[in-house]
């Protein structure tokens, strides 16, 4: 038995929606203010108009995705996070910074005065 196959086509993009309700919600968002989005893992949704990227990543971040988000905005790439209850979020990478340095330094310590002892 044969089977006869019609062309192929090539030119038809297949567009899936998202199964996640958040992740519909910040697509539809970002289609409607006039963006091009495409997802293809991480960040969830990388989007541009006009010479412009932005990077969306819907909920909180990990501490890998806030040093990846870091990265991008030292690159002049903007970086949001969205939430239901906060909407879009921009990333703030001077503040991610200074919360890293403070987690590496210790506890009630000075800058200097790391492991000397008072009497």
């Amino acid at each position: 038995m044969k089977v006869r196959a019609g062309p192929i086509k090539t030119n038809v993009p297949i567009r899936r929606r998202p199964r996640n309700l958040d992740f519909q919600a910040v697509e539809d968002l970002m289609r409607a203010g006039g963006w091009k989005v495409t997802s293809r893992g991480w960040p969830r949704y990388f989007c541009w108009k006009e010479g412009k990227v932005s990077l969306v990543v819907p909920g909180k971040l990990n501490s890998k995705q806030a040093f990846q988000f870091w990265w991008f905005e030292r690159h002049g790439i903007e970086c949001y996070s969205w939430t239901k209850r906060t909407g879009f979020v921009r990333f703030d990478a001077a503040k991610w910074k200074l919360a890293q340095r403070a987690a590496q330094e210790p506890a009630g310590a000075e800058r200097g005065t790391a492991g000397a002892r008072t009497p």
